[in-house]
Formats: C-alpha cells, structure tokens, sequence
C-alpha cells in the first residue's frame, strides 16, 4: 500500500488552504489585500471564497464586502486547541496517578449536549488487561461515572441541556433514568461527596469487564467551571470501592487539581506567543 508522502497533492485544494491560512491572520481580509498576498487571480479567489461561503467556512461582511473566517470556524479552532493542550498537558500526570494509585485512569470532555468523550488515558500502562480501546469513547452521560460527575457540577442551564438532548435523544434505558427522580438524587448526591460513581452493571463496551469494572470520577474545574473530567478504573473483585476510595480519592483529586493549574499557564503561554 502506498505512503501519503507518494500520493499527488490537490492544488486547488492547497490554494484554499492558503486563503483560509491569510483569512486568519487578519479580522477581516479584502479582496484586493488577498490577491495581492496571494499572487493568485481575483477570478480564482472569488471561486475560492464562494466555496467557503457556502461549506459555512468563510463570511463576508456586506458594510464593506470583506472576508472573515465564519464563527463556526473560529470555536472549531478554539475547541481543537483547548483539546489539544489538555490531552498533551494531562499525559504526565495520568502517568504518575497510574504508578501512585496502582489503576490507570482516563480524562474526557463533552464535544456536544449529551455526549462525554474521553480525550486521554493511562490504560495502556494497566497492569490488567483493562480495556485499553477507550480513546474517542464515548460511554454513557447517565451511567459512567465520567458522565455522572461532568453533570453533577455542572450550572443548572447547562446541565439541563445535557439532560433534554439525553431524554431525547439517549439509548431508550438512558432516557428512562434520566427522566426518573433516582437520576436526580444521584447527581446531588453526587455533588455532595465530591466524585461520580459508575453505575454497577453498566457496560461501556462489549469487550469492557461489565460488573467487574468499576471508577470513580472527579471534575477538572478552571473559574469554578467544569473543563473535563478524571476518572480511576479498575477491577471490581480485586479491590472493593471503599478501599480504593480511602487509598485514592485524593490523589485523584489532587491529579484534576494538578492538570487545571497545568492548562492554564500553557494556555497562558500559548496565548502570550500567539498575541
């Protein structure tokens, strides 16, 4: 099979590329500014800008017919950057959670209402053969307990979108449990003692351990908003909850506390070189 690096380049798609690479050098780009920094012909631009316009890539002002990379476009770019620096920034500290706790652990995000996914894992590292297929999983909101603690800490407007898009739209057992007051009991309860618990029986995957697998969950908070969530997975019949309560739940807080405090001085830094 061959390697991307012998496959032919599309030009026009590279031409595009470079017109959406200059849009988001400037607030707002002319036409005139574009062809002049590009070299290429007002006519093959304007082909160009349609064809953005119309994907929803690119905006055209009518006070003055300038061009500006769409909203969608920016929070696209916005949310792959904070993802990117979590994920990256979170490794080590998975790491050192996996050699003091002794039990891999995984970091998720919720991408849209409803959804959690997990963005970063020590699984592979597991002692135990612990589903390590987890990256871009997405178990349920209602039953992990990744999901249980992004919603427990979550504003009461936001939450309760989450939780309209999971009564309409979730599994048919999700939107039963979600509609019911026990769900409710659980997220307060939840929020009290400070962590998520999974749901016994829940099954992330097939191939997961099922009643053998359990976690709890604590929230990455920055402003006192819920950025991500951190979990502790491990084998039910080899070490019981309250136990691994006692030995763990601070390290794993301490670890959510650690890669907050982490993003947001490499998002400081970030920031500073880009400005």
């Amino acid at each position: 099979m061959a390697g991307v690096e012998s496959v032919k380049t599309i030009r026009a798609f590279e031409r595009g590329l470079q017109i959406l690479e200059l849009l988001g050098t400037e607030p707002t780009v002319s036409l005139e500014d574009l062809h002049r920094r590009s070299g290429l012909a007002k006519a093959t631009l304007l082909r160009i800008l349609r064809t953005a316009i119309g994907a929803g890539w690119v905006h055209r002002r009518p006070s003055d017919g300038h061009y500006q990379l769409a909203r969608a476009v920016q929070d696209l770019g916005n949310r792959v950057g904070r993802e990117h620096i979590l994920g990256e920034v979170a490794a080590p500290y998975l790491e050192k959670l996996q050699r003091i706790a002794g039990w891999p652990s995984d970091i998720a995000i919720s991408p849209s209402p409803g959804q959690i996914e997990i963005l970063e894992t020590s699984r592979f590292r597991a002692p135990f053969a612990i589903n390590r297929l987890v990256l871009g999983f997405r178990p349920s909101m209602a039953f992990s307990a990744l999901g249980r603690a992004y919603l427990a800490f979550l504003p009461a407007e936001e939450r309760a979108l989450h939780l309209k898009w999971l009564r309409q739209s979730g599994l048919q057992q999700e939107r039963r449990y979600v509609a019911s007051a026990s769900f409710l009991r659980e997220l307060e309860e939840t929020k009290v003692r400070g962590y998520g618990c999974r749901a016994p029986g829940y099954w992330g995957r097939m191939i997961d351990h099922g009643d053998d697998l359990s976690a709890i969950a604590v929230p990455i908070l920055q402003d006192d908003r819920v950025q991500a969530v951190l979990s502790l997975v491990w084998i039910s019949n080899v070490m019981a909850q309250e136990d691994v309560i006692d030995r763990s739940l601070q390290d794993l807080k301490d670890t959510a506390v650690a890669i907050s405090h982490a993003v947001s001085r490499e998002s400081g830094a970030t920031k500073a070189i880009c400005v």
